[in-house]
């Protein structure tokens, strides 16, 4: 399995046609078999990406971290429980 961290919080200016944007890319890639991570987007950001419905794209709703270190170790879980089969 693979797994993407997007890194959010850096991000300046995100507007409705960026965050739709953010949304397709995170169903493609869910589509294809990659989990995705959303790390820190600002709160302007995530009312955005969740009114555009690109937050209700990714797989699960604990797809959604503030801290990176958190994000790191759910994607090794992702990447243990297919090395396992489970």
């Amino acid at each position: 399995m693979r797994v993407v961290i997007l890194r959010l919080p850096d991000l300046q200016v995100l507007d409705a046609t960026g965050a739709q944007a953010i949304g397709e890319l995170i169903q493609e890639l869910e589509t294809h078999g990659t989990t995705v991570l959303l790390k820190g987007p600002r709160s302007d950001h995530l009312k955005l990406l969740t009114e555009v419905g690109a937050i209700d794209r990714l797989a699960h709703h604990n797809h959604l971290f503030d801290d990176l270190d958190a994000a790191i170790a759910h994607a090794h879980e992702h990447a243990s429980r297919s090395e396992t089969g489970v």
